[in-house]
């Protein structure tokens, strides 16, 4: 056993001191400053380093998933934190995967990725962090900086490239680099498996097929891996803004959520919901009717550009209300919304 004690300090204030034990092997109920928490978990530390707010080192645990990996548990006030560095895996190693979340995700592997446990959630910047927690988690983030937005419960933080998905993501002008996703997750111990892990990125290219939305305002645009309860996997980008659809006589605003999701085979599907903020007159080439504003409408869009349009509004003639709904097959062709197929 090689112990040694350190201190840290900024100018003439300590900030933190503790000790480290090189091959010790200690449990953490046996630890001071953790014994006294509640729901302290039945775990051991090898090789560890001890200060007032964290204990971190080799996990030794009954449980597969942690034992052996590297690992901090810092407190918050009487709150755990249980963050565990995981080395290349799949997700069907950290969750069941039902059999179309397989065809998605099991091809997959992540080089690095952190299971975060939290009994109060994780909040605020990865610096502002016990000094051995923010080292682990800066491996995985890359960035000390960056935020956090971490619930309680179990969490997961993944390393992706998401060049490497496939063609559908070069379509959209996505280049070589990492994202990093973060978010909860379900399933892992028993019960129905579902998770949304997702990032901010920079906006993308609008592939071709979307050619009838002009400019968009008031855009985010996020990169996720979801599996619902449904189920349903999927992974790809997401954005939500304004987005003016042009048509014959002129265009109608809908605030939209539009998926640009990856097939199995690496190809590009686009999904479009919104509700529109403007009237649209003579919707799909309706001479005489006007939809109210407040129309929601749906788009899909296959990997082979197949087009499939629905609505659901309300129009009026003379002072009567109606609702109207229609799908069609619809021709994207000239760069605007026109009639197809009813």
């Amino acid at each position: 056993l090689t112990a040694a004690v350190f201190i840290d300090a900024e100018g003439s204030q300590v900030t933190d001191f503790g000790v480290s034990l090189t091959g010790a092997d200690i449990g953490l109920a046996d630890i001071p400053g953790f014994a006294a928490l509640k729901n302290v978990p039945d775990i051991r530390f090898r090789d560890l380093l001890i200060s007032e707010t964290e204990v971190a080192g080799t996990l030794r645990t009954s449980n597969s998933m942690f034992n052996n990996l590297r690992a901090v548990i810092f407190r918050t006030g009487n709150q755990l934190t249980l963050a565990a560095m995981r080395e290349k895996f799949t997700l069907e190693d950290v969750i069941p995967l039902p059999g179309p979340a397989k065809a998605v995700f099991s091809r997959i592997v992540f080089d690095k990725g952190l299971l975060i446990v939290s009994e109060a959630g994780v909040q605020g910047t990865i610096s502002s962090l016990p000094k051995a927690a923010a080292a682990l988690l800066t491996e995985v983030y890359g960035d000390a900086n960056r935020r956090l937005k971490l619930g309680n419960g179990f969490n997961l933080a993944i390393a992706l490239d998401p060049s490497a998905m496939g063609k559908g993501m070069s379509q959209l002008g996505i280049g070589r680099g990492k994202f990093v996703l973060d978010g909860g997750i379900e399933g892992v111990f028993g019960g129905t498996p579902s998770f949304m892990l997702s990032v901010a990125i920079p906006p993308v290219n609008f592939p071709a097929t979307l050619g009838f939305l002009a400019l968009p305002q008031n855009l985010t645009t996020a990169f996720f891996i979801k599996l619902t309860a449904a189920p349903d996997a999927s992974l790809g980008v997401s954005l939500s803004g304004d987005f003016p659809m042009k048509t014959r006589q002129g265009s109608v605003v809908f605030t939209n959520e539009i998926a640009f999701e990856l097939d199995a085979q690496g190809g590009l599907a686009i999904e479009l919901t919104g509700t529109s903020d403007t009237p649209w007159p003579n919707p799909m080439g309706i001479p005489g009717m006007t939809l109210n504003p407040g129309t929601s409408l749906g788009v899909k869009i296959s990997a082979t550009s197949e087009v499939d349009l629905t609505f659901i509004g309300k129009s009026r003639i003379g002072k009567k209300e109606i609702d109207l709904t229609g799908s069609a097959g619809i021709l994207v062709a000239e760069g605007v919304i026109d009639k197809g197929a009813f």
